[in-house]
């Protein structure tokens, strides 16, 4: 992980050694190799998509094609491979609809087939024994390790440096790192270094005890991270999984009641302001008031501000939807640099830094809208059924609730456009958690090789 830290702070001799641990990894400890494919593919915070000559995922996608060649494949995984395709195909027929040409979609398409990432974990564990437990076992330790990373870099150092690619505003490299330390003053560092956690939600909340500084770390680098959403998510979803839905309404409850109280402390703390908007502290009290700002919202500038900004993003491009009737085809598989089409370059004048107000209608950060805006009420349909179909394979298996697991939280981190079902970073997540279903029970599963005697 300190090598694609390096990695992701440019400095690029340390991928040299990443690949060189991966290799030895693969040779000695399949389990961390799986873990460090998955961190070093998804880039999750240590690394951006772009910082190697190649993009990650396309480096994912090859190698998958290759194993889906060269591998001899289970009925199981024929059946999702068979999913996975339909599911492509038919997000395809939906793109025909578009006026944007297919070369240009091909790029964002490709994207809602991540899924593929499950061939990995298969294929290493072809010939080996493969326990859930142990997998989880050798999880904790890495997700452990990015909270310290989240909790330095957040409350230490105040910068981006263990986790150097969670800053929107300005780019850390080695040679000109981006961090104040100890001046207490703690920017919010973005969450996807936290999203592995989502694979340990199930096997905490279910099957282990964790030790008290092992919480504390956990929870300072949730508060780090100053993301609600995913807070929220976390604790959702440990509490559904553990007690059940009453005991989860009972929390809401109860979380509501201690809102109330953050609200009003939160209050009290200094705000933040930059050029375009002012939050508070914590950001308890600033998301509490959007809620009050759609209640009283009188006009689309109203509605605008509300949930950070980002009805400012969906209204004109809902609005461009319903202008051309594509409500059941949506605009396609849009592109926010490589768009030909002139009509889906908008003034979005909701914004209120007006110098980057012209962009195309590609992007918002509600994963659901997004999938609405690309494909339609069609492409909503399929994008259901595709994940249904996904979980309908493993159902009978043991420990399939692993599954749903990973997507409530995917589901629920997507509605602030985070770790969404619709591109590598929850994706590859369900995948994984796809594919130890089925190898922790491929003793009942047919079409197997048996497993090598060293």
């Amino acid at each position: 992980m300190l090598s694609l830290s390096l990695t992701g702070l440019s400095f690029y001799p340390a991928v040299v050694l990443s690949l060189a641990m991966m290799l030895k990894a693969y040779r000695e400890r399949p389990y961390d190799f799986l873990i460090m494919c998955l961190l070093f593919l998804g880039n999750y915070g240590l690394t951006h998509e772009n910082t190697l000559p190649i993009k990650t995922y396309d480096i994912c996608v090859v190698v998958c094609l290759i194993l889906f060649f060269v591998y001899i494949k289970p009925p199981i995984v024929k059946r999702t491979l068979l999913v996975i395709t339909a599911y492509g195909i038919s997000l395809l027929c939906i793109a025909w609809f578009s006026l944007e040409t297919m070369a240009v979609q091909l790029y964002t398409w490709r994207n809602y087939l991540a899924f593929i990432f499950f061939i990995i974990p298969i294929v290493v564990f072809s010939r080996r024994p493969f326990e859930i437990t142990e997998f989880w076992n050798r999880l904790i330790p890495y997700v452990l390790l990015a909270c310290i990373f989240y909790i330095v870099d957040g409350l230490i150092l105040c910068g981006n440096i263990l986790m150097p690619c969670t800053a929107a505003y300005r780019e850390s490299t080695f040679f000109d790192p981006l961090m104040s330390p100890l001046s207490f003053n703690f920017f919010r560092k973005y969450p996807p270094g936290l999203f592995p956690m989502v694979l340990l939600v199930y096997p905490i909340a279910r099957y282990y005890k964790l030790r008290f500084w092992q919480w504390s770390v956990i929870i300072l680098a949730l508060f780090a991270s100053q993301t609600f959403s995913v807070l929220s998510g976390f604790i959702a979803a440990y509490i559904f999984f553990r007690f059940g839905i009453r005991k989860l309404f009972l929390a809401i409850f109860l979380g509501l009641l201690s809102l109330v109280a953050l609200y009003y402390v939160d209050g009290l703390l200094p705000e933040r302001k930059n050029e375009y908007i002012t939050q508070s502290r914590l950001r308890i009290k600033s998301s509490v008031d959007q809620i009050a700002i759609i209640m009283e919202a009188a006009d689309d500038e109203d509605l605008a501000k509300f949930a950070s900004g980002r009805m400012a993003q969906i209204l004109p491009k809902l609005d461009l939807v319903n202008e051309e009737g594509r409500q059941w085809t949506g605009l396609g598989f849009l592109h926010p640099e490589r768009n030909t089409v002139a009509k889906y370059v908008i003034v979005n004048e909701l914004y209120t830094d007006i110098s980057e107000n012209e962009e195309v209608a590609a992007l918002v950060e509600v994963i659901p809208v997004q999938i609405f805006i690309a494909t339609g009420w069609s492409g909503l349909i399929v994008h259901v059924l595709f994940l249904l179909a996904i979980y309908l394979i493993i159902r009978r298996l043991r420990l399939a609730t692993y599954l749903l697991s990973v997507y409530f939280c995917c589901i629920w981190f997507g509605l602030s456009g985070f770790c969404g079902l619709i591109s590598a970073h929850g994706l590859f997540l369900a995948a994984i958690s796809f594919s130890a279903i089925i190898l922790n029970s491929r003793s009942s599963l047919s079409g197997f090789p048996p497993l090598s005697k060293a």
